[in-house]
C-alpha cells in the first residue's frame, strides 16, 4: 500500500510540487500537512528569498502547482491549521480546496508540528 506522508508548513508545498510529477500520484496514499501555505500567506509579501515569494498569496508558482494537481486531490489530504498560526495567515489559506481541514485552536505554527492531533490522524490512517 502506498505510504502516508506528514509534512508541515513549506514541506507540505514541497510534498505537493513532487506529487505534481508524473507518476507520483499514486505513490502516496495520504498527505496529512500541518501549517502549510496551500494558498500563500500574507507574510510572503515581505519575502525576498525566491522560495518564500513563491509563497505569496496568489503567486504564479502556486496557481501553476495547482494547474498541474488533479481535481479531486484534495480527497487525499488531511490539513490541520490554527487561527493563531503567526506563519500561514489568514487561516483559511491553510486548507487545501477539497481537503479534510481540521483547527488547532490556540497553537502557533512552529507547535503545531508536536500537537497530538496531527499525530492521531496519522495513527488512525496507520491502522485503517
Amino acid at each position: 500500500c502506498a505510504p502516508v506522508i506528514v509534512a508541515h508548513s513549506m514541506g507540505g508545498l514541497a510534498l505537493r510540487r513532487w506529487w505534481a510529477e508524473p507518476g507520483c500520484l499514486d505513490r502516496v496514499h495520504h498527505a496529512i500537512t500541518i501549517g502549510t501555505p496551500h494558498a500563500g500567506t500574507w507574510l510572503a509579501r515581505f519575502a525576498m528569498s525566491p522560495n518564500a515569494r513563491q509563497m505569496r498569496r496568489d503567486s504564479r508558482w502556486l496557481q501553476e502547482l495547482q494547474a498541474r494537481e488533479p481535481a479531486d486531490l484534495g480527497r487525499r489530504m488531511t490539513c490541520f491549521y490554527g487561527h493563531c498560526d503567526n506563519i500561514v495567515f489568514p487561516a483559511s489559506t491553510a486548507a487545501y480546496p477539497g481537503a479534510n481541514a481540521r483547527h488547532l485552536p490556540g497553537v502557533a505554527h512552529v507547535h503545531m508540528a508536536d500537537h497530538p492531533a496531527p499525530w492521531q490522524e496519522l495513527q488512525q490512517r496507520l491502522q485503517g
